[in-house]
Parts: C-alpha cells; sequence; structure tokens
C-alpha cells in the first residue's frame, strides 16, 4: 500500500521509478480517497491511494493514517510505502486471534469502490497497526478475485520485509492468523520494506 499527497504525484513518482503508469482505479466514497492499481502476482496487487480533492471529508479519519502530519511529511519523495494488506476469509475470527497474540489490529469496517464491497479492520483514529508493520487485514466476499480485475504491467514483489521494536510479538501475532510465512521481521523502528522489479529494474520502497 502506498501513499501520496497527491494522487497525480504519487502516479508521476511511480512513472518515474518504473518507467510506466498504474492503470486507474476508483473512488472510495465512505473515505475520500482515491486509487490507482495493478496486479502483481496471482491474487496479489500494488495500490497507490491518495485524498480525494474532489470528496467529502468522511465522518471519520481516513484510513492509512492519511490525515496523519507525520504520514503526509513522509509523501515530501512523492510515494510512501504506508503497509501491507492481507486478506481473510473470517475478519473476525482473525481479529479475535490477532488481538489474543498481543496486537490490535482495529475492527471491521463495511467499504465500497464501485461494484466491489468489502470488510477492513481499521483503527478508529485511522493509524496503521503496529506502525505499518501489521498488515491491514480484510475480507473480500466469497467468490472475489479482486486482483484478478486488474491489469498487469509486468511489476513483481521480489521482497517484503518489516521491522519493530517487539519482533517476536509480531511474528507471534502474524502465526497466529497464518501470515508469518509472508514476510521477513528484524528488529528496529516499526516500517515496511519492498523490493518490486520491472523489466530487469529493481524498485526499492
Amino acid at each position: 500500500m502506498l501513499g501520496a499527497a497527491s494522487l497525480e504525484a504519487g502516479t508521476s513518482a511511480f512513472e518515474r521509478l518504473a518507467g510506466t503508469s498504474p492503470p486507474p482505479g476508483g473512488r472510495h466514497p465512505r473515505m475520500g480517497t482515491h486509487n490507482r492499481l495493478t496486479r502483481i502476482a496471482d491474487g496479489v496487487f500494488l495500490e497507490i491511494i491518495a485524498i480525494d480533492p474532489n470528496a467529502p471529508a468522511p465522518a471519520r479519519p481516513r484510513w492509512f493514517s492519511l490525515d496523519d502530519p507525520a504520514t503526509v511529511a513522509r509523501f515530501a519523495t512523492g510515494l510512501a510505502l504506508l503497509t501491507w494488506v492481507v486478506a481473510v476469509d473470517d475478519l473476525d475470527v482473525t481479529l479475535d486471534r490477532a488481538r489474543k497474540a498481543g496486537v490490535d489490529a482495529g475492527r471491521p469496517v463495511e467499504q465500497v469502490r464501485d461494484d466491489l464491497r468489502w470488510r477492513i479492520a481499521l483503527s478508529d483514529d485511522g493509524s496503521l497497526v503496529e506502525g505499518g508493520a501489521f498488515p491491514v487485514l480484510i475480507e473480500w466476499p466469497p467468490g472475489t478475485d479482486a486482483a484478478a480485475r486488474m491489469s498487469d504491467i509486468g511489476l513483481r514483489l521480489e521482497t517484503l520485509s518489516v521491522t519493530h521494536g517487539e519482533p517476536e510479538r509480531i511474528v507471534s501475532a502474524l502465526a497466529a492468523i497464518g501470515a508469518d510465512r509472508l514476510v521477513t521481521v528484524a528488529a528496529g523502528e516499526s516500517d515496511v520494506a519492498a523490493t518490486l522489479s520491472i523489466e530487469g529494474r529493481s524498485l526499492t520502497f
């Protein structure tokens, strides 16, 4: 999940890095945001998200910490990797497992974009779970493959890693939800990093 000060700025920054543009996505009326999307593997996609200047402000803080001044400051370079997202079969059960393992991953919120509907776990204040080191959890309706609907520009995820001040707790919580093999975890300030490739070039976020 990449964030930007504006979708135009984020798209331009991505184009400079990748040499191509991620296809348009849509708008999130309940969050006042819009995005661009591209499939990067089966069932996996990259998203650039930003506040939609033409949308009314939502009644709650926007997701992915987009209202946080500290997050906004990270967009000075054009793009910032905010966090990662994991799809689960049962959001309520998975949130309970994470909580029992020591991570509060938020509460379920219904969302919509065009004809897509889903449930996603969000913090009430819009903050990133564990500073972005723990994934945002999402539940699609049965039979929905959101990534399959997206264009593929040849971008591929090579590595995904997170750092956290309590790496053992994060590893334990990831194991509790069955996501411990998706990412490497190391000690450090809460953060997430990814390396992607396209046409022989590496992109690091």
